[in-house]
């Protein structure tokens, strides 16, 4: 029995093809995968070729639609906003237009009020807090606003 102790990629008609073993350990045991497709008449090598790319989630070398104007766009503004900083690699979060927030000031009361109650019942908790939240402040951190 030989051993493989590298991969290799061998061209397909259905694409590449990853051979071989890295991990230096043999099994005894051997796998085969079959497909079986039904179909009435010879099978058109497009049917074949599209079959294929849905089974591979559709990544392919070269993209053959027109890519949307919001698409477009937000590759455009990838780009804009890709920069090096030493060795990391930085760009800007998607923004979307027009949105819309909702209000969450009900919410925000509700856990206000709890965290007030939490912090009545433990006067070292409400110490670190109000320390904590100082320290945010003078750091410019955070801001006070008025209600």
């Amino acid at each position: 029995m030989r051993i493989s102790l590298s991969v290799v990629l061998l061209p397909s008609n259905l694409g590449w093809i990853l051979s071989g073993n890295r991990s230096r350990i043999t099994a005894n045991v051997a796998a085969v995968n079959f497909l079986h497709l039904e179909y009435p008449g010879p099978l058109p090598e497009t049917e074949i070729k599209q079959f294929w790319n849905l089974e591979t989630i559709g990544i392919t070398a070269h993209q053959e639609r027109e890519w949307k104007s919001k698409d477009s766009n937000f590759v455009r503004d990838f780009h804009d906003s890709f920069r090096t900083e030493g060795v990391r690699r930085v760009v800007s979060l998607p923004k979307k237009e027009n949105a819309t927030l909702p209000t969450n000031q009900q919410n925000a009361e509700k856990r206000f009020r709890s965290l007030a109650t939490k912090l009545k019942r433990n006067a070292n908790l409400l110490h670190v807090y109000y320390t904590l939240m100082r320290d945010y402040v003078q750091r410019g951190q955070v801001e006070v606003v008025d209600t």
